[in-house]
């Protein structure tokens, strides 16, 4: 049953506004509903820069960044389809640690709502406009890349390996924080601490309804991890500060007061290269000082950051990972460039950790040359980058030297290549009616039970 945007057979639009931490975008799905579960039959996107978080301080502004975005969504759905048409708009990390407080969020998304309600799509503006949990995103993000695969139903690219019905595990890292989700057994999600453990409605395996471990690790996004690291160095005033993670011939890096990704808005810290430049094993030290890997958790076993951690469920072998994973790997030379967009790529920790000694080793002004594909932007922050991923995919996700890392962008899905963003997640829940949040669960798809 189709909740919204209709059923009957006839194609439907869904769309779906990610207004994440470095910048907006717009994802205008089409799916055909004669099937047994939602078919994605096409997808426009657009994406537009800077995010909402850089106009804190005036609200319409924040709003207007998005009418680019509006405009692609106007073009792509006929004008007598809107009024059918679901339109969703979710705020992520980048609103979730807004430095300027909860108040100055809610007053962007105030003027958000008034901007979307106007657009003549079919949008509850208290519903379907809101800042996005982050277990709400690391589930999207899980069921979008399994639809895509076709370990769930109707999904599956019909590619080599669609056929499988064991899901994958899926990180995440985005600016602000990371997501970890996957299935986990039956026994594991009957006794899990509360809040870890989602059941899937809808989804099917050998004992019911799946259950999955999804976790969002808040402020330990890539970005607010910059900041974590640099301002754990100890010893010295920080003006004398040296850092394993700052490239050789940089000025050094500086926050004072109000760091993003810091807990203590009053912090402030300056820090100046080593003797001899970047060290990768130096800035890893730092970095798993940044998530906190050796706190302790409420319930054994830990992950990081306090974390509880779950095996992951029989048959759940591969994992997969996207965004600043993906990103950074690639762009370090740790993982092959893919030959194109339907082909994925991979790496390992071991790998990375070599990637990773040779971008520490650098000098800050020949990383452009070497490293073309990192924004002028990031290329001083490529040492602790890298070393960062490998933090969080070792000590933090558990995930071995020589174990393989799948990074994906978009997948292959019925001969095209498809983004898979936590947005197409949300539009299946829409889809299927069920409107996400941690107190009402998202309806998605059945677990694919025979290849498509």
């Amino acid at each position: 049953m189709f909740a919204r945007g209709g059923g009957n057979g006839e194609p439907r639009h869904v769309v779906v506004f990610d207004a994440g931490s470095t910048g907006n975008r717009v994802h205008v799905f089409e799916f055909d509903t004669t099937g047994d579960g939602p078919r994605l039959k096409q997808e426009v996107f657009h994406a537009a820069k800077p995010g909402l978080k850089e106009r804190a301080k005036d609200p319409r502004a924040a709003a207007a960044l998005l009418d680019p975005l509006v405009a692609t969504a106007m073009r792509s759905v006929p004008a007598r389809a809107r009024k059918r048409t679901p339109l969703t708009l979710r705020a992520t990390a980048g609103l979730r640690l807004l430095p300027e407080g909860p108040a100055a969020a809610d007053a962007i998304m105030d003027a958000v709502r008034s901007k979307l309600v106007r657009t003549g799509f079919d949008v509850n503006p208290s519903r379907d406009v809101s800042i996005l949990s982050g277990g709400d995103e690391g589930l999207y993000g899980w069921v979008a890349v399994n639809y895509l695969l076709g370990r769930i139903g109707g999904g599956g690219g019909g590619g080599a390996g669609s056929e499988k019905k064991t899901t994958v595990a899926l990180a995440d890292l985005g600016g602000g924080s990371a997501q970890l989700s996957y299935a986990v057994d039956a026994d594991v999600a009957s006794t899990a601490p509360a809040g870890y453990v989602r059941t899937v409605p809808g989804t099917r395996g050998p004992a019911g309804a799946l259950s999955a471990y999804v976790h969002s690790f808040n402020g330990y996004g890539l970005v607010a991890a910059r900041h974590r690291i640099l301002a754990g160095t100890r010893g010295g005033p920080p003006s004398s500060r040296t850092h394993a993670c700052v490239h050789a011939g940089h000025a050094g890096h500086s926050c004072d007061r109000d760091c993003y990704g810091l807990d203590d808005k009053t912090a402030s810290y300056s820090v100046t290269p080593e003797t001899n430049g970047g060290s990768f094993k130096g800035c890893v030290e730092a970095a798993l000082d940044a998530i906190d890997a050796d706190e302790g958790c409420e319930h054994a076993p830990c992950s990081f950051g306090g974390a509880w951690a779950a095996p992951r469920a029989a048959g759940v072998t591969e994992f997969y990972a996207m965004s600043y994973v993906a990103e950074r790997a690639v762009q370090c030379g740790a993982a092959a460039v893919p030959s194109d967009e339907k082909t994925p790529t991979t790496t390992t920790p071991r790998r990375l950790a070599a990637a990773g000694t040779d971008a520490c080793a650098t000098r800050v002004d020949q990383l452009g040359a070497k490293y073309p594909e990192v924004d002028e932007e990031h290329l001083p922050w490529l040492c602790a980058d890298v070393a960062y991923v490998y933090a969080l995919l070792t000590r933090g996700f558990g995930v071995g030297e020589d174990e393989t890392v799948t990074l994906v962008d978009k997948i292959a899905y019925r001969g095209e290549a498809v983004e898979a963003a936590w947005a197409l997640g949300d539009a299946i829940a829409v889809m299927e009616g069920g409107h996400g949040g941690e107190g009402g669960e998202p309806g998605v798809v059945t677990e694919k039970s025979r290849a498509r």
